[in-house]
């Protein structure tokens, strides 16, 4: 083979060959940006999910203090309750436990914190509500548990968006720092 025609062959190679290697590099830095932008997305409805559950835990604490503390009838609370049922906006609980467990199971264990609580405040409110039928369920022991309650709740609920913050962080590209 003569020097110009070899020379021609390994011109065509090197574009050939660098054609094939940009394309390639482009797809995997494209499906990278893609990746980041879809758990970024998830991160994002898993925390308002997560926030809107606390939410929503948090209204039922609240709404059954008055009936501990003897200021609101037990219906009148059934009657709140019905009233400020969630709307779900964010998916709810249903979304929460989807996401944890398809795209962030790192939280887990945070999500099984606060799903404790809840059955704590589902089992209280069956003791009240069963204490408040006898006459037994107005005052201080019962204010002070569901207080309780609702501190721990409160907590659980931030280490759950805190464990959230920290798995997007690793996953879905977000920064460092929090505004």
């Amino acid at each position: 083979m003569d020097s110009g025609v070899y020379a021609v062959v390994v011109g065509l190679a090197t574009v050939i060959a660098s054609g094939v290697v940009s394309s390639y590099v482009m797809y995997r830095l494209n499906r990278n940006k893609d990746q980041t932008f879809f758990m970024r997305q998830k991160a994002e409805a898993l925390y308002l999910a997560a926030d809107e559950f606390g939410r929503d835990l948090s209204k039922h604490v609240v709404i059954c203090l008055p009936v501990a503390k003897g200021e609101l009838e037990y219906n009148a609370m059934l009657d709140l309750q019905i009233a400020n049922a969630p709307d779900k906006r964010n998916g709810g609980f249903e979304t929460l436990n989807m996401l944890a467990n398809i795209c962030y199971p790192e939280v887990l264990p945070a999500l099984k914190v606060l799903l404790l609580v809840r059955d704590k405040f589902n089992k209280l409110c069956a003791v009240h509500k069963q204490a408040y039928k006898e006459g037994a369920g107005v005052g201080l022991p019962w204010t002070r548990q569901f207080s309780e309650l609702g501190q721990e709740a409160g907590q659980a609920i931030e280490a759950l968006k805190t464990a959230i913050i920290q798995s997007a962080r690793r996953h879905a590209g977000a920064p460092r720092e929090r505004l």
